[in-house]
């Protein structure tokens, strides 16, 4: 039910053309990964990729940076 659920929501607020089970595939891959794999490799995955993220999403707002207009801001 939380597969059915989690592709619903991604496809239908944000990859309107992808289908549900593309996401509840993916899903469960990722499931199946971290049982297969283990709970602590899970931590130390999630450790290193911590510092990763807010670097990623600082990158994507400087690469947007330049794309953006200011006309809304201006008196």
């Amino acid at each position: 039910m939380v597969l059915r659920n989690f592709g619903e929501f991604y496809s239908t607020v944000t990859y309107i053309n992808t289908p549900i089970l593309f996401f509840v595939i993916c899903l469960s891959f990722l499931v199946s990964y971290v049982v297969i794999s283990g709970l602590e490799v899970t931590a130390r995955i999630s450790e290193f990729l911590l510092p990763v993220i807010p670097g990623a999403i600082l990158l994507s707002f400087l690469a947007l940076w330049t794309s953006y207009t200011y006309d809304a801001w201006l008196p």
